[in-house]
């Protein structure tokens, strides 16, 4: 949907989704390390099950893919569920649209409905 600026009435403007971005950033850190630490004591089970089916080399890549797996699926949670966060804030409190022509920063008049916490929109 077009946005134009009420200051020039410009249809030259941007979103600048400041939150969004932070939100996506923080929420991937602290999902990757909160998923690494929890993928920790799954890899002593990955470690113990690979001992006893593979020997050492099994131990080591047990407790490895389960570590390494652990931290990936945490930081893509964390990082959807903070740029969705993130989103929410850039559309109800900050001024995320930005006029390229005169400077003037804005709220998207539109943005109240499309960013309803309860909608999920895929």
């Amino acid at each position: 949907m077009l946005v134009s600026c009420p200051n020039c009435q410009s249809m030259q403007v941007i979103k600048r989704d400041v939150a969004k971005r932070m939100g996506g950033l923080v929420g991937t850190v602290g999902g990757a390390a909160s998923g690494a630490a929890k993928a920790l004591a799954g890899a002593q089970v990955g470690s113990r099950v690979g001992l006893v089916a593979f020997g050492p080399i099994g131990a080591t890549l047990g407790g490895f893919a389960g570590a390494l797996l652990g931290g990936l699926l945490g930081a893509t949670t964390g990082g959807v569920a903070g740029a969705k966060l993130g989103e929410v804030i850039d559309a109800q409190v900050l001024h995320n649209c930005e006029c390229l022509r005169c400077g003037h920063r804005f709220s998207d008049p539109n943005a109240a409905e499309s960013s309803d916490p309860g909608t999920f929109r895929a």
